[in-house]
């Protein structure tokens, strides 16, 4: 394994090398105007930061903090019961504010049932719309419209309630310029009254691709009395911190990985999300000069950085499994831990460039990119940011700096033991279960029928035994052999009943009295499996290849390749069986408990027409002609042929009635009437018949 990494390391830097050396030959320098630029966001962005971190610049909504939800990768879903609210009277008034980061779905709900994910009314801002439940309904309409391009990202939310009259009034206010969205205009209650009803609360869902901020929510009564209300201020809502647990917020079901909330101080500020933004605008515009120099150059550099890592983790791995020196395991963990961290942070940079190239390079295409096109890039860029953030995170997080991605599987010293004494308890002698079931299944494939018919169910709801004394003695045998299944083989097969004639005779008796031989007075009759008339097919042709051992097979090639059937793959998915083997009842992979019997027409119309068949007969035509022209004269030859064909498809001689009917049939000496005769036979109930 570690080979094998070393060297996927090696080939890749190996890759980025060539690529970066042939990106230096076509690329152009950078102008210095540019480079000055950056420089200058850079150092700009680095002071806003230490002065909102002084509290000189404000970076919330309200007070020192405000509440986020991030799902630039994946869906942030908050949830509160509003536990302490004694109370729901006519005008009480639900309030808050919103700032939005990144313009995608955000919604507020008011919940009809947390545990099921049903709403009872809500407000939804999607790119400039605002939407609502009409009162009564369920029905979503347009109430408003907003305009994030040109600065109209915080608001300020308001919901009137009427329960009486079971709706809402909803007003918008844009704060970022004083201006009423939308004004008193009614919405959907739908019943809603989270007083006493846990799973009626309230809900915060970012959907995948949108930010926001929050603050300031309060639930207020008619007299403007605070029912309920959250600053998301210092205790018990620290910064940095997530406010699950906290004064009743919890998460939802609906939540999806990668999608965060969390208190902040710095977020929501104006001016250094602008002085951001600077800094983004101008490395894109150094990445749109550099081209692919720049993503080649960072791409070399990610690939040093990561053969450097597998490096480290292998040398930590073999210090740690050697355990002798625990400071020179110690330095080697952090080494390891160190270098991975570094290598993510390189090569979410160097996505980050790729990404950012790609969507300045679809901007200036001629013709221009379709907008959902660079609505995809757009994604995709904002996710490579998120990644580099994440990594840099980690980077800098002292709780997991000596943690690094283990390349081989770490096993506890000790056994708990739970393990072997499940197997104990399953195997023990006073739960005969388990060697009833190996008996019953062993049973049914030597003698095609088990003696308990439902075999996947011993319950009361089950079959009982044909034979339950028998069942039990071969399970005892089973126990007392040490669970030696090859001694239960040898025993069933070379029994009394084993040995037994298939045929009815003239046992009429028998017949009447036990028609489905449940008593065993004679050898049941069994039925070739798929795998095995595939098998036999191609061993009488002369090409079966019965080599052992070797890589699995696909199905699509299981009429033109001759290994053993075995060999072929079974899944349950689409092509998990090869068409010829499905109409003979392949396995199914779900079900391990007993293979299932039908007789279809296609069964017939496969063993006579299909092309394995035409090879099969006319491989054997020519063997047994050949055998027959030497060894008889003229006269002969055809009693001869239908004779040696018998044996060799049906292994039995032929009866005097098949004898007179085949020689009739080939009374023209033709190859293609013998091949014929030979497709018949192949297609008799004789051929698929065990007995």
């Amino acid at each position: 394994m570690f080979e094998k990494l070393f060297a996927e390391a090696q080939n890749n830097l190996q890759k980025a090398q060539t690529a970066f050396e042939n990106s230096s030959k076509t690329s152009k320098a950078i102008p210095k105007t540019l480079l000055d630029g950056l420089k200058k966001a850079e150092d700009d962005h680095a002071r806003m930061v230490a002065e909102v971190a002084k509290g000189k610049i404000s970076g919330a909504l309200s007070g020192s903090q405000s509440l986020i939800l991030d799902s630039t990768l994946g869906r942030r879903v908050l949830y509160n019961s509003l536990a302490s609210m004694k109370s729901l009277e006519e005008g009480t008034r639900i309030e808050f504010t919103l700032m939005i980061l990144t313009d995608a779905h955000f919604n507020f709900q008011l919940v009809k049932d947390h545990a099921k994910g049903l709403t009872a009314g809500y407000v939804a801002f999607d790119k400039g719309s605002i939407a609502a439940y009409k009162p009564g309904s369920f029905t979503e309409f347009n109430v408003g419209a907003y305009d994030f391009t040109k600065g109209q990202n915080k608001f300020r939310i308001q919901l009137d309630v009427y329960p009486k009259a079971d709706h809402c009034l909803l007003s918008v206010r844009s704060l970022s310029d004083d201006k009423v969205i939308v004004s008193s205009i009614k919405v959907a209650l739908n019943s809603w009254n989270p007083v006493g009803n846990p799973a009626k609360g309230i809900l915060f869902d970012a959907r995948p691709g949108s930010k926001v901020a929050l603050d300031d929510l309060h639930v207020l009564s008619p007299q403007q009395i605070k029912l309920v209300s959250f600053d998301f201020e210092q205790s018990p809502f620290a910064n940095g911190k997530d406010i699950i647990g906290a004064l009743g917020w919890e998460s939802s079901q609906m939540n999806i990985a990668g999608g965060k909330s969390f208190v902040s101080s710095s977020e929501c500020s104006a001016v250094l999300q602008n002085s951001l933004a600077k800094l983004e605008n101008a490395r894109s515009d150094v990445r749109k000069a550099a081209g692919g120099h720049l993503g080649a150059q960072l791409e070399l550099e990610a690939a040093k950085a990561e053969l450097k890592s597998v490096e480290a983790r292998i040398r930590a791995d073999e210090e740690k499994f050697a355990a002798k020196d625990q400071q020179r395991i110690n330095n080697a963990i952090l080494e390891a831990s160190t270098l991975e961290k570094n290598a993510a942070v390189l090569r979410a940079d160097a996505d980050l460039a790729k990404a950012d190239i790609l969507l300045q390079e679809a901007k200036v295409k001629n013709p221009p990119t379709v907008a959902k096109d660079l609505d995809a890039l757009s994604k995709k860029l904002a996710t490579a940011k998120a990644k580099l953030e994440k990594a840099q995170a980690s980077q800098s997080d002292l709780k997991v700096a000596t943690q690094y991605t283990l390349l081989s599987p770490i096993f506890p010293e000790k056994s708990t033991g739970r393990r072997k004494a499940l197997a104990l308890w399953i195997t023990d002698r006073s739960n005969p279960l388990t060697a009833r079931v190996a008996v019953n299944h062993i049973w049914a494939r030597h003698f095609h029928n088990p003696l308990v018919s439902s075999v996947a169910d011993f319950g009361r709801n089950g079959k009982t035994p044909t034979h339950p004394e028998l069942l039990d003695w071969l399970a005892n045998e089973l126990m007392d052999s040490g669970w030696n299944m090859k001694h239960l083989h040898r025993l069933m097969v070379t029994s009394q009943a084993y040995k037994q004639t298939s045929a009815f005779a003239d046992n009429t008796q028998a017949q009447v009295l036990d028609p489905e031989n449940q008593l065993l007075w004679r050898m049941n009759t069994g039925r070739m499996e798929a795998e095995v008339i595939r098998d036999s097919i191609i061993q009488l042709s002369g090409r079966l290849n019965q080599q052992m051992k070797g890589q699995e097979l696909e199905n699509d090639q299981a009429l033109s390749t001759f290994r053993r059937s075995i060999y072929y793959s079974i899944y349950p998915e689409e092509g998990g069986k090869s068409k010829f083997a499905e109409l003979f009842d392949a396995p199914d992979s779900l079900d391990c408990y007993r293979r299932t019997r039908t007789i279809i027409p296609q069964q017939a119309l496969a063993l006579t027409n299909s092309e394995i068949i035409h090879q099969a007969a006319s491989s054997m035509e020519k063997e047994i002609w050949a055998q027959v022209f030497e060894a008889t004269s003229h006269d002969e030859r055809n009693d001869a042929f239908i004779h040696r064909a018998f044996k060799k498809v049906l292994g039995r001689s032929p009866l005097p009635a098949e004898v007179a009917t085949c020689k009739t049939y080939l009374a023209k000496p033709d190859p293609g009437t013998r091949e014929s005769m030979l497709r018949a036979l192949l297609n008799h109930n004789d051929f698929v018949t065990i007995r």
